[in-house]
Protein backbone atom coordinates (compact mmCIF):
# COMPACT_ATOMS: atom_id res chain seq x y z
CA UNK A 1 0.00 0.00 0.00
CA UNK A 2 1.26 3.59 -0.79
CA UNK A 3 1.97 6.17 1.55
CA UNK A 4 -1.10 7.49 2.88
CA UNK A 5 -0.72 10.97 1.81
CA UNK A 6 -0.29 9.54 -1.56
CA UNK A 7 -3.57 7.88 -1.97
CA UNK A 8 -6.05 9.16 -3.74
CA UNK A 9 -9.86 9.39 -3.47
CA UNK A 10 -11.01 6.55 -5.18
CA UNK A 11 -9.09 3.91 -2.88
CA UNK A 12 -10.44 6.03 0.28
CA UNK A 13 -13.79 5.43 -1.03
CA UNK A 14 -13.54 1.56 -1.98
CA UNK A 15 -11.78 0.70 1.31
CA UNK A 16 -14.98 3.10 3.55
CA UNK A 17 -16.67 0.55 1.97
CA UNK A 18 -14.88 -2.68 1.91
CA UNK A 19 -17.61 -0.63 -0.20
CA UNK A 20 -28.23 4.45 -15.12
CA UNK A 21 -31.12 3.18 -15.95
CA UNK A 22 -32.77 0.90 -13.85
CA UNK A 23 -32.93 -1.93 -16.67
CA UNK A 24 -29.22 -1.85 -17.56
CA UNK A 25 -28.03 -4.27 -15.14
CA UNK A 26 -27.15 -7.81 -16.86
CA UNK A 27 -26.00 -11.22 -16.34
CA UNK A 28 -21.84 -11.86 -16.69
CA UNK A 29 -21.51 -15.18 -17.91
CA UNK A 30 -20.33 -17.64 -15.17
CA UNK A 31 -16.67 -18.36 -15.32
CA UNK A 32 -16.43 -22.01 -14.94
CA UNK A 33 -19.42 -22.98 -16.25
CA UNK A 34 -21.54 -25.12 -13.64
CA UNK A 35 -23.79 -28.15 -13.50
CA UNK A 36 -27.04 -25.69 -13.24
CA UNK A 37 -28.15 -23.19 -15.74
CA UNK A 38 -27.68 -19.45 -14.27
CA UNK A 39 -30.43 -17.31 -14.48
CA UNK A 40 -30.74 -14.14 -15.44
CA UNK A 41 -30.60 -11.05 -12.96
CA UNK A 42 -32.88 -7.84 -12.92
CA UNK A 43 -32.55 -4.64 -10.89
CA UNK A 44 -34.94 -2.98 -9.37
CA UNK A 45 -33.88 0.59 -7.86
CA UNK A 46 -35.01 1.26 -4.32
CA UNK A 47 -33.89 4.53 -4.64
CA UNK A 48 -31.48 7.14 -6.08
CA UNK A 49 -28.89 8.00 -3.02
CA UNK A 50 -25.81 9.70 -4.32
CA UNK A 51 -22.44 8.73 -2.20
CA UNK A 52 -24.27 5.27 -1.41
CA UNK A 53 -22.13 3.45 0.63
CA UNK A 54 -23.39 0.46 3.39
CA UNK A 55 -26.77 -1.03 3.69
CA UNK A 56 -28.34 -3.81 5.47
CA UNK A 57 -31.72 -4.72 6.05
CA UNK A 58 -33.79 -5.39 9.40
CA UNK A 59 -37.41 -4.70 10.94
CA UNK A 60 -37.61 -1.68 12.55
CA UNK A 61 -41.21 -0.67 12.58
CA UNK A 62 -42.40 -4.47 13.84
CA UNK A 63 -44.55 -5.18 11.09
CA UNK A 64 -43.94 -8.48 9.09
CA UNK A 65 -41.89 -7.00 6.38
CA UNK A 66 -38.09 -5.71 6.63
CA UNK A 67 -36.70 -2.49 5.66
CA UNK A 68 -33.81 -1.55 4.07
CA UNK A 69 -31.14 0.92 6.05
CA UNK A 70 -28.70 3.02 3.70
CA UNK A 71 -26.18 4.69 4.48
CA UNK A 72 -24.04 7.61 1.82
CA UNK A 73 -20.91 9.87 2.13
CA UNK A 74 -22.72 12.52 -0.21
CA UNK A 75 -20.69 14.32 -2.20
CA UNK A 76 -17.02 13.70 -1.53
CA UNK A 77 -14.32 15.51 -3.48
CA UNK A 78 -10.91 16.39 -3.54
CA UNK A 79 -8.64 14.89 -0.32
CA UNK A 80 -10.18 17.20 2.52
CA UNK A 81 -13.13 17.15 4.74
CA UNK A 82 -16.30 16.35 3.29
CA UNK A 83 -20.01 17.10 4.29
CA UNK A 84 -21.53 14.78 6.47
CA UNK A 85 -23.38 11.84 5.44
CA UNK A 86 -26.75 10.50 5.35
CA UNK A 87 -28.36 7.34 6.68
CA UNK A 88 -31.66 6.88 5.04
CA UNK A 89 -34.32 3.76 5.69
CA UNK A 90 -36.30 2.04 2.75
CA UNK A 91 -40.07 0.54 3.41
CA UNK A 92 -42.37 -0.11 0.68
CA UNK A 93 -46.10 1.00 0.44
CA UNK A 94 -49.42 -0.57 0.04
CA UNK A 95 -48.59 1.05 -3.38
CA UNK A 96 -45.46 -1.25 -4.12
CA UNK A 97 -42.94 2.40 -3.37
CA UNK A 98 -39.82 2.57 -1.86
CA UNK A 99 -40.36 5.76 0.66
CA UNK A 100 -37.52 7.01 2.13
CA UNK A 101 -36.97 8.45 5.36
CA UNK A 102 -33.68 10.12 6.71
CA UNK A 103 -32.72 9.20 10.16
CA UNK A 104 -29.27 11.03 9.95
CA UNK A 105 -28.69 13.99 7.56
CA UNK A 106 -25.59 15.64 6.50
CA UNK A 107 -26.57 18.54 9.16
CA UNK A 108 -25.79 15.79 11.81
CA UNK A 109 -22.16 16.33 11.04
CA UNK A 110 -21.48 12.27 10.93
CA UNK A 111 -18.61 12.27 7.87
CA UNK A 112 -18.29 8.83 6.18
CA UNK A 113 -21.13 7.01 7.94
CA UNK A 114 -20.11 3.61 7.94
CA UNK A 115 -22.06 -0.09 8.15
CA UNK A 116 -24.72 -0.18 10.18
CA UNK A 117 -26.20 -2.40 12.99
CA UNK A 118 -29.48 -2.91 13.90
CA UNK A 119 -30.24 -4.21 17.02
CA UNK A 120 -32.35 -3.37 20.02
CA UNK A 121 -29.92 -1.04 22.53
CA UNK A 122 -32.17 -0.56 25.15
CA UNK A 123 -34.50 -3.41 25.47
CA UNK A 124 -37.77 -1.58 24.70
CA UNK A 125 -38.81 -3.87 21.66
CA UNK A 126 -37.80 -1.53 19.46
CA UNK A 127 -34.95 -2.07 16.78
CA UNK A 128 -32.28 1.10 17.05
CA UNK A 129 -29.58 1.56 14.83
CA UNK A 130 -25.60 1.68 15.77
CA UNK A 131 -23.65 4.35 13.10
CA UNK A 132 -20.15 4.16 13.26
CA UNK A 133 -18.14 7.07 11.09
CA UNK A 134 -15.43 8.08 9.97
CA UNK A 135 -12.10 7.85 7.36
CA UNK A 136 -8.93 8.64 7.23
CA UNK A 137 -9.20 11.14 4.06
CA UNK A 138 -11.10 13.74 6.38
CA UNK A 139 -9.28 12.70 10.29
CA UNK A 140 -10.30 13.52 12.69
CA UNK A 141 -13.68 13.02 12.00
CA UNK A 142 -14.11 9.52 13.64
CA UNK A 143 -17.63 9.19 15.06
CA UNK A 144 -19.98 6.56 16.90
CA UNK A 145 -23.10 6.62 17.50
CA UNK A 146 -26.62 4.89 18.42
CA UNK A 147 -29.86 6.31 17.67
CA UNK A 148 -32.89 5.46 19.64
CA UNK A 149 -36.29 4.21 17.53
CA UNK A 150 -39.23 6.03 19.38
CA UNK A 151 -42.55 4.99 19.40
CA UNK A 152 -43.68 8.08 17.15
CA UNK A 153 -41.13 7.34 14.47
CA UNK A 154 -38.09 10.00 15.61
CA UNK A 155 -35.21 9.23 16.39
CA UNK A 156 -32.88 10.34 19.61
CA UNK A 157 -29.06 10.48 19.51
CA UNK A 158 -26.56 9.01 21.52
CA UNK A 159 -23.15 9.84 20.88
CA UNK A 160 -19.96 7.29 22.18
CA UNK A 161 -17.03 9.21 20.04
CA UNK A 162 -18.60 12.84 19.25
CA UNK A 163 -17.79 13.59 15.46
CA UNK A 164 -14.06 14.82 15.21
CA UNK A 165 -12.23 11.77 17.15
CA UNK A 166 -8.74 10.78 15.69
CA UNK A 167 -10.24 6.96 15.00
CA UNK A 168 -12.94 5.96 12.54
CA UNK A 169 -14.97 3.10 12.92
CA UNK A 170 -16.71 0.91 10.42
CA UNK A 171 -18.65 -1.60 12.38
CA UNK A 172 -19.65 -1.97 16.29
CA UNK A 173 -20.88 -5.37 17.40
CA UNK A 174 -23.64 -5.81 20.11
CA UNK A 175 -22.29 -8.10 22.31
CA UNK A 176 -22.23 -9.60 26.18
CA UNK A 177 -19.06 -9.69 26.14
CA UNK A 178 -18.43 -9.67 30.27
CA UNK A 179 -21.24 -12.15 30.68
CA UNK A 180 -23.22 -8.91 33.22
CA UNK A 181 -26.30 -9.31 31.33
CA UNK A 182 -26.15 -6.01 29.59
CA UNK A 183 -25.35 -6.01 26.16
CA UNK A 184 -21.46 -4.33 25.03
CA UNK A 185 -20.39 -2.69 21.75
CA UNK A 186 -17.53 -4.45 20.27
CA UNK A 187 -15.53 -2.16 17.81
CA UNK A 188 -11.75 -1.34 16.28
CA UNK A 189 -10.63 1.99 16.39
CA UNK A 190 -8.12 2.48 13.20
CA UNK A 191 -5.73 5.27 11.74
CA UNK A 192 -3.79 5.08 8.57
CA UNK A 193 -1.53 3.07 10.05
CA UNK A 194 -2.92 1.22 13.26
CA UNK A 195 -6.21 -0.34 14.94
CA UNK A 196 -7.34 -1.10 17.99
CA UNK A 197 -10.24 -3.81 19.12
CA UNK A 198 -12.03 -2.16 22.23
CA UNK A 199 -15.16 -2.45 23.98
CA UNK A 200 -17.93 0.28 25.45
CA UNK A 201 -19.39 -1.45 27.89
CA UNK A 202 -23.52 -1.83 28.32
CA UNK A 203 -25.13 -0.29 30.81
CA UNK A 204 -28.43 -1.52 30.14
CA UNK A 205 -29.57 1.14 28.29
CA UNK A 206 -27.16 2.18 26.38
CA UNK A 207 -23.71 2.33 27.11
CA UNK A 208 -19.91 4.28 28.70
CA UNK A 209 -18.47 6.63 26.70
CA UNK A 210 -15.39 5.30 27.72
CA UNK A 211 -13.90 2.25 25.91
CA UNK A 212 -11.73 -0.76 27.27
CA UNK A 213 -8.88 -1.55 25.00
CA UNK A 214 -8.82 -5.42 24.08
CA UNK A 215 -5.94 -5.86 22.17
CA UNK A 216 -4.08 -4.15 19.31
CA UNK A 217 -4.73 -5.19 15.54
CA UNK A 218 -7.73 -6.39 13.54
CA UNK A 219 -9.57 -4.62 10.97
CA UNK A 220 -12.51 -2.53 10.32
CA UNK A 221 -15.86 -5.69 10.01
CA UNK A 222 -14.86 -7.42 13.14
CA UNK A 223 -17.05 -10.51 13.62
CA UNK A 224 -17.32 -11.74 17.71
CA UNK A 225 -17.54 -16.10 17.97
CA UNK A 226 -15.62 -18.81 19.58
CA UNK A 227 -13.35 -19.49 17.31
CA UNK A 228 -11.68 -21.98 18.68
CA UNK A 229 -14.56 -23.53 20.57
CA UNK A 230 -13.41 -23.54 23.79
CA UNK A 231 -16.60 -22.35 24.65
CA UNK A 232 -15.42 -17.93 25.34
CA UNK A 233 -16.22 -14.78 23.00
CA UNK A 234 -12.82 -14.76 20.26
CA UNK A 235 -12.93 -11.72 18.00
CA UNK A 236 -11.76 -12.14 14.04
CA UNK A 237 -11.47 -10.32 11.09
CA UNK A 238 -9.81 -9.28 7.89
CA UNK A 239 -7.21 -5.99 8.54
CA UNK A 240 -5.97 -3.26 6.15
CA UNK A 241 -4.68 -0.84 8.15
CA UNK A 242 -3.07 -3.35 11.06
CA UNK A 243 0.22 -4.13 8.92
CA UNK A 244 0.88 -7.75 10.53
CA UNK A 245 -1.01 -10.30 8.34
CA UNK A 246 -4.30 -10.23 6.12
CA UNK A 247 -6.48 -12.27 8.21
CA UNK A 248 -6.15 -12.57 12.40
CA UNK A 249 -7.85 -13.34 15.37
CA UNK A 250 -7.88 -12.67 19.28
CA UNK A 251 -7.85 -15.41 21.53
CA UNK A 252 -9.66 -14.89 24.93
CA UNK A 253 -7.33 -16.73 27.10
CA UNK A 254 -8.07 -15.53 30.89
CA UNK A 255 -12.10 -14.30 31.43
CA UNK A 256 -12.43 -11.68 34.44
CA UNK A 257 -14.25 -8.52 33.05
CA UNK A 258 -14.17 -8.36 29.47
CA UNK A 259 -11.13 -10.75 28.47
CA UNK A 260 -7.38 -10.95 28.55
CA UNK A 261 -6.43 -11.87 24.63
CA UNK A 262 -3.49 -12.84 22.38
CA UNK A 263 -3.66 -12.17 18.33
CA UNK A 264 -3.00 -14.81 16.02
CA UNK A 265 -2.04 -14.16 11.89
CA UNK A 266 -4.70 -16.51 10.58
CA UNK A 267 -2.88 -15.72 7.29
CA UNK A 268 -0.38 -13.10 6.22
CA UNK A 269 0.26 -14.07 2.15
CA UNK A 270 -3.25 -12.29 0.88
CA UNK A 271 -2.38 -8.18 1.17
CA UNK A 272 -4.84 -5.93 2.77
CA UNK A 273 -7.92 -7.43 3.20
CA UNK A 274 -11.78 -6.68 3.97
CA UNK A 275 -14.12 -9.13 5.29
CA UNK A 276 -13.64 -12.46 7.25
CA UNK A 277 -17.23 -14.43 8.91
CA UNK A 278 -18.03 -17.50 9.87
CA UNK A 279 -20.74 -18.66 7.41
CA UNK A 280 -23.32 -21.11 8.29
CA UNK A 281 -22.85 -23.76 6.04
CA UNK A 282 -19.69 -23.00 4.63
CA UNK A 283 -17.16 -22.12 7.26
CA UNK A 284 -14.69 -19.47 7.18
CA UNK A 285 -15.06 -16.91 4.84
CA UNK A 286 -12.72 -13.86 3.28
CA UNK A 287 -12.02 -11.29 0.96
CA UNK A 288 -8.61 -9.78 0.50
CA UNK A 289 -8.61 -6.47 -1.43
CA UNK A 290 -6.01 -6.29 -4.20
CA UNK A 291 -5.23 -5.11 -7.51
CA UNK A 292 -3.65 -7.25 -9.67
CA UNK A 293 -3.72 -5.00 -12.65
CA UNK A 294 -1.74 -2.56 -11.42
CA UNK A 295 0.04 -3.70 -8.80
CA UNK A 296 3.59 -4.96 -8.57
CA UNK A 297 4.69 -8.27 -9.46
CA UNK A 298 3.90 -11.13 -7.10
CA UNK A 299 0.04 -9.33 -5.88
CA UNK A 300 -1.96 -11.85 -4.41
CA UNK A 301 -4.81 -13.10 -5.94
CA UNK A 302 -8.14 -10.95 -6.00
CA UNK A 303 -11.25 -13.15 -4.42
CA UNK A 304 -12.63 -14.91 -1.96
CA UNK A 305 -10.95 -17.41 -0.21
CA UNK A 306 -12.24 -20.17 2.55
CA UNK A 307 -10.13 -20.58 5.19
CA UNK A 308 -9.73 -23.94 7.57
CA UNK A 309 -8.11 -24.04 10.61
CA UNK A 310 -5.84 -26.76 11.65
CA UNK A 311 -5.84 -28.58 14.83
CA UNK A 312 -3.87 -25.74 16.34
CA UNK A 313 -6.15 -22.79 15.25
CA UNK A 314 -3.29 -20.67 16.37
CA UNK A 315 -1.03 -21.58 13.82
CA UNK A 316 -2.08 -20.02 10.09
CA UNK A 317 -5.00 -21.45 8.27
CA UNK A 318 -5.50 -23.25 5.25
CA UNK A 319 -6.98 -20.74 2.26
CA UNK A 320 -8.41 -21.75 -0.83
CA UNK A 321 -9.33 -19.44 -3.69
CA UNK A 322 -13.28 -20.03 -3.99
CA UNK A 323 -14.12 -17.41 -6.54
CA UNK A 324 -13.47 -16.38 -10.44
CA UNK A 325 -12.72 -13.58 -12.32
CA UNK A 326 -12.44 -10.80 -9.89
CA UNK A 327 -10.08 -7.89 -11.40
CA UNK A 328 -9.82 -4.74 -9.94
CA UNK A 329 -9.72 -1.45 -12.54
CA UNK A 330 -6.34 0.12 -13.11
CA UNK A 331 -5.19 2.88 -11.29
CA UNK A 332 -4.88 5.89 -12.93
CA UNK A 333 -2.40 8.37 -13.82
CA UNK A 334 -3.82 10.50 -10.64
CA UNK A 335 -2.59 7.88 -8.28
CA UNK A 336 -6.54 6.58 -7.52
CA UNK A 337 -6.17 3.04 -6.68
CA UNK A 338 -8.70 0.57 -6.43
CA UNK A 339 -8.92 -3.14 -5.30
CA UNK A 340 -11.18 -6.18 -5.14
CA UNK A 341 -13.56 -7.67 -4.34
CA UNK A 342 -15.00 -6.14 -0.83
CA UNK A 343 -18.34 -7.11 1.58
CA UNK A 344 -19.85 -9.98 1.40
CA UNK A 345 -23.55 -10.75 2.67
CA UNK A 346 -24.92 -14.98 2.38
CA UNK A 347 -28.10 -16.85 2.68
CA UNK A 348 -30.02 -19.51 0.32
CA UNK A 349 -30.63 -17.95 -3.11
CA UNK A 350 -32.23 -20.79 -5.09
CA UNK A 351 -33.63 -22.39 -1.69
CA UNK A 352 -32.23 -25.79 -2.41
CA UNK A 353 -31.21 -25.86 1.00
CA UNK A 354 -27.36 -24.60 1.10
CA UNK A 355 -25.63 -21.48 1.43
CA UNK A 356 -24.93 -18.64 -1.37
CA UNK A 357 -22.94 -15.89 -0.99
CA UNK A 358 -22.85 -12.47 -2.85
CA UNK A 359 -20.07 -10.23 -3.18
CA UNK A 360 -19.69 -6.83 -4.25
CA UNK A 361 -16.75 -6.54 -6.90
CA UNK A 362 -15.80 -3.29 -5.22
CA UNK A 363 -13.12 -1.79 -7.73
CA UNK A 364 -13.96 -4.55 -10.19
CA UNK A 365 -17.20 -3.01 -11.48
CA UNK A 366 -19.48 -6.01 -11.17
CA UNK A 367 -21.29 -7.45 -8.25
CA UNK A 368 -21.35 -11.20 -8.00
CA UNK A 369 -22.80 -14.42 -6.49
CA UNK A 370 -21.18 -17.39 -5.70
CA UNK A 371 -24.03 -20.36 -5.68
CA UNK A 372 -23.00 -23.08 -4.37
CA UNK A 373 -23.46 -25.95 -6.34
CA UNK A 374 -22.06 -28.87 -3.73
CA UNK A 375 -20.38 -28.35 -0.49
CA UNK A 376 -17.49 -26.24 -0.62
CA UNK A 377 -17.77 -25.81 -4.51
CA UNK A 378 -18.96 -22.62 -6.00
CA UNK A 379 -20.02 -21.37 -9.71
CA UNK A 380 -19.15 -17.23 -9.68
CA UNK A 381 -21.44 -15.75 -11.45
CA UNK A 382 -21.45 -11.90 -12.39
CA UNK A 383 -25.08 -10.20 -11.80
CA UNK A 384 -24.50 -6.63 -12.55
CA UNK A 385 -22.22 -4.93 -14.25
CA UNK A 386 -21.12 -1.03 -13.82
CA UNK A 387 -22.19 -1.00 -10.03
CA UNK A 388 -18.42 -0.47 -8.80
CA UNK A 389 -17.42 0.26 -4.83
CA UNK A 390 -20.65 -1.27 -3.55
CA UNK A 391 -21.63 -2.15 -0.40
CA UNK A 392 -24.27 -4.48 0.85
CA UNK A 393 -24.84 -8.17 -0.56
CA UNK A 394 -27.55 -8.50 2.54
CA UNK A 395 -30.50 -11.30 1.28
CA UNK A 396 -34.19 -9.91 1.42
CA UNK A 397 -37.07 -12.65 0.84
CA UNK A 398 -39.43 -11.07 -1.37
CA UNK A 399 -41.88 -13.58 -1.43
CA UNK A 400 -42.51 -17.13 -0.27
CA UNK A 401 -40.20 -18.65 -2.48
CA UNK A 402 -38.19 -15.87 -3.89
CA UNK A 403 -35.09 -13.94 -2.42
CA UNK A 404 -33.51 -11.10 -3.57
CA UNK A 405 -30.04 -9.50 -2.63
CA UNK A 406 -29.21 -5.75 -1.93
CA UNK A 407 -26.32 -3.51 -2.96
CA UNK A 408 -25.72 -0.02 -2.72
CA UNK A 409 -23.40 1.66 -5.22
CA UNK A 410 -21.25 4.82 -4.64
CA UNK A 411 -20.20 4.51 -8.71
CA UNK A 412 -24.37 4.82 -9.27
CA UNK A 413 -25.47 6.79 -6.77
CA UNK A 414 -28.16 4.07 -5.51
CA UNK A 415 -29.88 1.68 -3.55
CA UNK A 416 -30.71 -1.72 -5.81
CA UNK A 417 -32.53 -5.11 -5.16
CA UNK A 418 -31.25 -7.82 -7.39
CA UNK A 419 -33.99 -10.47 -8.16
CA UNK A 420 -33.28 -13.94 -10.19
CA UNK A 421 -34.91 -14.68 -13.61
CA UNK A 422 -35.35 -18.16 -14.19
CA UNK A 423 -35.41 -19.80 -17.64
CA UNK A 424 -38.68 -21.17 -18.24
CA UNK A 425 -39.01 -24.94 -18.20
CA UNK A 426 -39.63 -26.75 -21.64
CA UNK A 427 -42.88 -28.63 -22.14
Amino acid sequence: MRAPGAVALALAVSLALALVPPSSAGPGTPPNGGDRPAPAWSEEVVGQLPGAAFSTVGNLDGDRAREIVATSFGKVSGFGPTAGGTVATYDRNRKGQWVRRDVIRPEDGIQFPNDPTLADVDGDGRTDIIEPGGFFICTPCGSLSWWRNNPNGTWTRHDLVVPGGPEFYHRAVLVDLDKDGDKDLVTVAETAANALTMVFPGTGTGFETTPVVLGEGLGSLPTVVDVDGDGDLDIASAQYFSRNGSFAWLERVADPGYGVYVKHVINAELGGSIQLSRVPGIGWVGTNHSNTTSGPPGTATSGVYLFTPGSNPRLPWSARLISEAMTSRSDNALGQQQGAPGVFGWGDLDGDGDTDLAVSGDGDRHLYVLRQLAPGRFRTEAIANDRGQSGGGAFLRTSRRRMAVLFSSYDAGLVALYHQVWPKRGR
